[in-house]
């Protein structure tokens, strides 16, 4: 493990050698998310409540699907260990706003850890908005599949009936698969872009009523079957601002609906029978607008 090292730090800017030895008995470097308008301390705070409790009081589940497989060796529900997670700070990885050598330093220090990177998220909000910030496209994107992991806990509905229910769940950041925290009750998949999914699930499919949020702020609230929007529900298209409710079948709209335009569009709207995505009959009007 020494000589590897060595060898492999020849080419590492920053990444001292005895930190990386110190990096081996580690099961995660942490990154945490952080709304900029927090201030520091409470920052500060929230990242050693999340230690705290990920490494000697409750642990966390270890998620569905892929993850089992990444994190095998890790027991599920369990404690880490104190000190399993390591903070930057410990590596003297302390600046706001890294440079290139900063981002090599930190991917080589995660790379010798037992597992990878741990993104302590908690909530589905601040992984959103973590996601779209400069910092992950530029400092995680060169992570390998298996080796960047996101932290985030459950809702009181969702399965285990527990706010403080967290779960560890292994991210892809170049590609387009998601990964769910359980593999049937309530919960979420999450995706490296942003886009993401809460409701029922069924073998790790989306199956029952959910919501789901594209990467592009599109959003599908209503029924699913087996990954496909199928049976009644509401798309909203973000940029446009069109909204479709109605019936769906295989993903598709199908079935009886209507499908309402923006401003921008004249205010149309598109009412009767959709088959495989496309307004077969019935009813085209507009809205009347008010001129008061």
């Amino acid at each position: 493990s020494s000589t590897n090292s060595s060898t492999s730090t020849n080419s590492m800017v920053n990444a001292h050698p005895t930190y990386i030895e110190y990096c081996n008995s580690k099961s995660f470097l942490a990154w945490s998310c952080k709304r900029t308008t927090f201030p520091l301390r409470r920052r500060q705070t929230r990242i050693s409540k999340l230690k705290l409790k990920l490494e000697v009081e409750s642990g966390a589940c270890i998620g569905a699907g892929d993850t089992k497989k990444f994190l095998k060796n890790v027991k599920d529900g369990a404690p880490l260990g104190a000190g399993q997670i390591l903070l930057k700070e410990e590596l003297c990885l302390q600046h706001d706003d890294p440079d290139e050598e900063w981002v090599e330093a930190y991917q080589a220090y995660a790379r010798y850890t037992k597992y990878g990177v741990l993104i302590l998220a908690e909530t589905m909000e601040e992984y959103w908005l973590w996601i779209k910030t400069a910092a992950y496209l530029s400092q995680l994107k060169n992570v390998p599949y298996g080796r960047l992991f996101v932290y985030v806990e459950h809702t009181s509905e969702d399965e285990g009936g527990k706010r403080s229910r967290g779960f560890i769940v292994c991210i892809d950041p170049g590609g387009e698969g998601g990964t769910a925290t359980v593999d049937n009750g309530v919960g979420y998949v999450l995706f490296a872009n942003g886009t993401n999914y809460h409701g029922g699930l069924k073998d790790g499919m989306r199956h029952g009523k959910g919501r789901y949020v594209w990467a592009s702020g599109d959003v599908y609230e209503g029924e699913w079957s087996l990954g496909k929007m199928h049976g009644i529900g509401k798309y909203t298209w973000q940029k446009s601002g069109a909204i479709y409710e109605g019936e769906w079948a295989l993903g598709k709209k199908h079935g009886r609906g209507k499908k309402m335009y923006s401003y921008r569009l004249l205010n149309r709207v598109q009412e009767g029978l959709w088959q495989n995505d496309s307004f077969e009959s019935s009813t085209t009007y507009r809205l009347q607008t008010s001129t008061r």
